[in-house]
Order: C-alpha cells, then structure tokens, then sequence
C-alpha cells in the first residue's frame, strides 16, 4: 500500500481514498473467503443424495451471482473513486504498472 501511495505520488486526499478501497477489497475478501466456506459445505450436502436436488443447487447459483452483484458494486464504486481522483500522469503511471504485472509477459 504504501509503495502504491509512493510510486503515484498520492496527494493526503488521494491515499484516503485509496485506504478506503483497500480496507474494502479486505473486508470483502473475507466476506467471500466466508460463503466459499458455506458453499463448499452446501454442494457437499447436495452430493450426498442418490439425485442432484437441482431446485437447491440453482438457489445455490443465484445466491453466489447476487452475492457477486452486491459486494463488487461497492468495490468497483469505491475503486472508481480513487481512480476518478488521479492526475492524469498518475492514472497512466498505474495503467503501465497493471500492463507490466498483468499483460500475460511474465512466466507463470
């Protein structure tokens, strides 16, 4: 976080909001560690029969999808307020960084 705040030269007001998007992606990331757990522990309920109960595996699905919806339009708002706050040089420093680390270049 701080290298983050280091490399981009963010403003008091810009590292704020940068912490707030942090200490979201955080707290979401827990919350989606959590229903992993529930889920995993609901198919395993679901294989145990002679038939796949279908109505409760599709409620399942739809649980995971508006879990999904709910929890990333925080995160892509609070993301977008940070994002929307940089300098322009700023946001092409971050846009070379994330093409650097995630353009597929790098062997796995």
């Amino acid at each position: 976080r701080r290298r983050v705040a280091r490399k981009l030269a963010l403003s008091p007001q810009q590292t704020q909001q940068f912490i707030s998007f942090q200490q979201r992606l955080d707290s979401e990331r827990d919350s989606w560690q959590q229903q992993r757990r529930h889920t995993h522990a609901a198919l395993g309920t679901l294989l145990e029969g002679d038939r796949l109960d279908r109505q409760r595996a599709t409620t399942l699905l739809e649980e995971k999808c508006q879990a999904a919806q709910t929890h990333g339009s925080a995160l892509v708002d609070a993301f977008g307020d940070f994002f929307d706050s940089l300098e322009p040089w700023q946001r092409q420093r971050l846009q070379e960084h994330w093409q650097r680390r995630h353009c597929g270049c790098r062997s796995h």
